[in-house]
């Protein structure tokens, strides 16, 4: 819908319907913050080509420029009347004239490396392989455009040319991140195409003018057709796996979290979760968004280290009963989720929320854990340690990261200091089986089988499914059939 208004507000302005020009501008801020890129691309086109003196062309005398100023006057008071009311809207939801959602996407992806944004997610994303034949055609018509603003001639795709940079240039100022797909930048997707095959067009003229044969440029011109047609057929079918793919991620996930609040909570329930989309439509229940999309008093404290506390307080406040996170967005420990809608990576958990128990941990807490557990799947507990003291320092009540702990001296052999990691993860956390199962583990390594049935009881009584307490205790009960 955004790319058809731009598209709407561009062909009016080119064709000089200003009324419509006026409210198709309106409406593509209406659609995203991003449309005032437009407005802006309209209006430096517009003096340019007004104040550009052309050498083919007679100078405008001073009634003709006053009409075209008139005219241009009149798409913008149009335009201003939505916006008037795009702000008066925002305001009167939200108290700012801009919505929510760019004050938290600002607030969480400012900071992102503009290096890296004009690398990966701007030259990059523009010349992979399904803009490849593009990209050099994209340059040459660049260039032709160019070309006709130094030689002062008009040149009707200098205001596309405009938009694409203005678009890239407010991102890498404001917000240097496309998300997902690149699909912030997508919008240049079509005109883009258009001043590329500008300059096929700038090509062809080049070739003609060698060469005097028109069936020669037919023929080029056939061929280049039917190159970019089988390359939009081959990706197509190299990428219908990752959509399908992606399309059963979120089904699997945040549909079917959505779908279970909505069967198993009651309609007046409260949800915090930092991925409101599908989860709120689906659930109908109300939401509190972590991310600050919708709950935009959250969004002076999302860059804070002490986020996570002020999180708990805000709940406690606003009386929660459930919270939805992706494990690697917001790690929940010291409780266990009452729906995980598939037992796979990424982990999206439904936890009831339990206000002197459910603990979120901070996410440097998690990222030196994360670390830690590298470590020690290469063999590595005394540099794994490090970590953990680190993260245990900045967070000394999570159960998750004193199992880890455990772990690590279990592989250097120091059960004493396992056990008592272990002991302190249950006290944290009496409902964890992973916890009883370390326990069970370093009791046999000890040579204390009792204590060790023991435990595994625990675990299973929790857990009866943890495979690996099943199976260790399937090693330390004897056989009824065994032959005497």
């Amino acid at each position: 819908m955004f790319i058809f208004f731009i598209a709407a507000s561009l062909l009016a302005y080119l064709n000089n319907k200003m009324i419509l020009l006026g409210v198709f501008l309106g409406l593509s801020l209406w659609c995203r913050p991003d449309g005032l890129v437009v407005w802006a691309a309209v209006i430096c086109d517009y003096f340019i080509q007004e104040y550009l003196p052309g050498k083919r062309t007679p100078n405008k005398n001073n009634s003709q420029r006053d009409g075209n100023h008139k005219k241009i006057f009149t798409a913008l008071s149009t335009a201003f009347i939505f916006l008037a009311a795009y702000f008066a809207f925002n305001y009167f939801l939200s108290g700012s004239i801009l919505p929510n959602t760019y004050s938290a996407k600002l607030e969480y992806y400012q900071h992102n490396d503009r290096a890296s944004f004009l690398e990966n997610e701007v030259i990059k994303y523009f010349t992979q392989s399904e803009f490849s034949l593009f990209w050099i055609p994209f340059l040459i018509g660049a260039f032709g455009i160019l070309k006709s603003l130094f030689k002062k001639e008009r040149n009707n795709l200098l205001v596309f040319l405009l938009f694409i940079t203005g678009l890239i240039g407010i991102y890498y100022i404001k917000l240097p991140f496309a998300h997902r797909f690149g699909r912030y930048l997508m919008p240049a997707i079509p005109f883009y195409i258009v001043i590329a095959l500008s300059g096929v067009k700038i090509f062809l003229d080049f070739i003609n003018s060698k060469f005097r044969n028109s069936s020669l440029l037919n023929f080029l011109f056939i061929i280049y057709l039917i190159v970019s047609l089988g390359i939009l057929i081959d990706n197509n079918f190299k990428e219908s796996d990752e959509y399908t793919f992606f399309c059963k991620y979120h089904n699997d996930r945040h549909v079917a979290a959505g779908k279970w609040l909505k069967a198993n909570t009651e309609k007046d329930a409260v949800v915090a979760t930092h991925d409101i989309g599908a989860i709120a439509f689906y659930s109908e229940r109300k939401m509190i968004d972590m991310a600050g999309l919708i709950t935009p008093e959250l969004i002076d404290e999302i860059n804070k280290p002490s986020y996570t506390e002020y999180l708990n307080n805000y709940f406690n406040t606003h009386r929660v009963d459930y919270l939805v996170t992706l494990r690697n967005w917001f790690e929940v420990v010291n409780d266990n989720p009452v729906f995980v809608p598939v037992n796979a990576a990424e982990f999206l958990e439904v936890f009831k929320y339990k206000p002197s128990v459910t603990h979120i941990l901070p996410k440097t807490v998690s990222l030196l854990n994360s670390s830690a557990i590298q470590m020690l799947q290469n063999g590595r507990p005394s540099d794994a340690l490090a970590y953990l003291n680190r993260s245990l320092s900045l967070d000394s009540c999570s159960s998750r990261t004193y199992i880890f702990i455990g772990a690590a001296y279990e592989m250097l052999r120091d059960y004493l200091k396992a056990e008592q990691s272990f002991s302190r993860a249950v006290k944290l956390f009496p409902g964890y089986a992973e916890a009883y199962f370390g326990l069970a583990k370093v009791s046999f390594d000890q040579n204390k089988i009792e204590d060790s049935k023991k435990f595994l009881d625990n675990c299973l009584r929790i857990n009866p499914s943890y495979a690996p307490a099943v199976q260790m205790k399937k090693d330390l009960t004897p056989s009824a059939n065994t032959a005497p």
